[in-house]
């Protein structure tokens, strides 16, 4: 005769594992099908170039910069931000969204001893393409810092809607012979 309490064990023990190989897939494909956004520095008189001039801003040194959202994923980018903060209390981002209504920045934001910036999308219809697409944002942006540093840091993060958030830290390298900067991603 067969016990039917180790068989109603394997079977409920079966559908378990179904269950949980389900979800895992469920949650797997999600990732994989999400948006996975990038951002670009450039120069805001010529957008093909990478390198970027330092001017003088009174007592202090600027450079002026463009930005470019990249979506790498296969779902398209909806409500997406981007977040730059400076490292020191002395460097400072001024983002602008132009005359776009539809995206807000914030600047001057306060964290501890440091300054953040953030700009975002607020309507829906203010997207960026998946699988290669291209947001160039028509703005100038401006990084402002004291003295003549040979680099500059900053933290950033990215994020949209169905997209874990990605942070980072980009260094601008300075040469102040040419006057000429560099952005390049660390982490």
């Amino acid at each position: 005769m067969i016990e039917v309490a180790p068989l109603i064990i394997g079977v409920l023990a079966l559908i378990a594992s179904s269950v949980s190989a389900v979800f895992a897939y469920l949650g797997w494909r999600d990732r994989t099908r999400s948006p996975r956004l990038r951002v670009g520095f450039t120069d805001w008189q010529d957008r093909s170039q990478r390198i970027l001039d330092v001017v003088d801003n009174g007592d202090r040194r600027q450079i002026v910069f463009t930005l470019t959202l990249y979506n790498d994923g296969p779902r398209e980018a909806r409500h997406w931000g981007l977040w730059l903060a400076s490292l020191d209390p002395y460097t400072m981002f001024m983002l602008d969204n132009g005359r776009d209504s539809s995206r807000t920045v914030q600047n001057d934001l306060r964290l501890g001893n440091r300054w953040a910036s953030e700009l975002r999308a607020e309507a829906p219809a203010d997207t960026i393409a998946p699988k290669g697409g291209v947001l160039a944002l028509p703005s100038r942006h401006t990084l402002n810092f004291p003295g003549q540093p040979s680099a500059v840091s900053f933290d950033h993060r990215l994020s949209a809607d169905g997209m874990p958030q990605s942070s980072g830290q980009f260094r601008i390298d300075i040469n102040w012979t040419t006057r000429k900067a560099e952005v390049r991603k660390v982490s």
